[in-house]
């Protein structure tokens, strides 16, 4: 229990200790957390870095439909062809509109 309070005690201890250095040190005449503040704001604001996010989430979104797709398609070719219509005919009714019964 002593150990445990002693590691809560020297976290907290070395938190505060960053956090008034990054205050207190300066460079170029800004502080540390004056200049990780700048570079924040630079980095949300530059145009580039949402231009990838969007890039990235358009090939994701690309990425799991074919992956879905596929899916089904293997899922379909492993039904015999007996089963496929009671299937689609038991999937086109309440399913569609979200809700699912028990």
């Amino acid at each position: 229990m002593l150990k445990a309070i002693s590691f809560v005690f020297k976290c907290t201890l070395f938190a505060v200790v960053v956090l008034v250095l990054g205050n207190w040190v300066k460079w170029d005449g800004h502080t540390a957390s004056e200049r990780v503040t700048r570079w924040i704001h630079q980095a949300r604001s530059n145009r580039t870095v949402g231009e990838v996010a969007e890039k990235v989430g358009d090939q994701t979104r690309r990425w799991a439909r074919g992956l879905t797709s596929d899916a089904k398609a293997g899922a379909q070719s492993r039904v015999p062809e007996s089963q496929r219509d009671q299937s689609a005919a038991s999937q086109a009714g309440p399913q569609r509109d979200g809700r699912i019964d028990p």
